[in-house]
């Protein structure tokens, strides 16, 4: 919502007919929550980017990635201030990152935040060491998630085996992420924007929620 009203902004859209066409073009619904086709939190933030130029396009409005991307930075950067208002832990996310510590088993993060907004985030919940140093973000230079380089980068960082690593996450792109890297497996959980359903239709291991998950030393 504040993206399209800094779009609507720079480029003197009305609001009334511009801001609702542009959010629903990221994705958010009539009914206030996000799609599961998404683009926002399912694919890159590029191909975010991306929509956002063709649709305007559409509208005989000219822009560009660079200006797109800078009007999106500034929003993520007011936002920051307020961000921790809208941070709602998963009470099942953080008994099983409990069980994996317990067990001793290392935990890295890849995602297509930012990392200052990251970081706020795993210190509000106690969990930034946990995760530290093995943090991938948008702007942390490994690229989009698809090229797998997030996993491969967070498992030099850790010195693990993609072989022996695995993801879990909430959408196929994490799934593609973890092929393309070679790691050992994927589990794609429905605690996201995506039904139990689709996912179990991209992979076997799919679950509702991440206490059906068991952990054995």
């Amino acid at each position: 919502r504040r993206r399209s009203k800094a779009i609507c902004k720079v480029f003197d859209l009305p609001l009334d007919w511009y801001e609702a066409k542009l959010q629903v073009c990221m994705g958010l619904g009539f009914d206030g929550l996000l799609s599961p086709t998404g683009p926002i939190a399912i694919k890159s933030r590029y191909e975010v980017i991306q929509i956002l130029i063709n649709m305007l396009k559409l509208e005989n409005i000219l822009t560009n990635k660079d200006q797109i991307d800078q009007i999106l930075i500034s929003v993520h950067r007011e936002f920051s201030s307020v961000s921790h208002k809208y941070i709602k832990p998963i009470d099942t996310c953080l008994a099983f990152i409990a069980q994996l510590s317990k067990v001793g088993i290392a935990l890295s993060l890849a995602t297509s935040d930012s990392l200052e907004n990251t970081k706020t985030s795993l210190e509000m919940l106690k969990l930034y060491t946990i995760f530290s140093p093995g943090i991938a973000c948008f702007d942390s230079g490994f690229g989009d998630k698809k090229n797998g380089e997030p996993a491969r980068a967070l498992c030099r960082m850790r010195g693990f085996s993609p072989s022996e690593t695995i993801c879990i996450g909430d959408a196929p792109m994490d799934l593609l992420m973890s092929e393309t890297a070679s790691l050992k497996a994927c589990i794609l959980v429905s605690t996201g924007q995506i039904p139990f359903v689709q996912l179990k239709s991209v992979t076997s291991f799919a679950c509702r929620s991440l206490s059906e998950i068991l952990i054995s030393p």
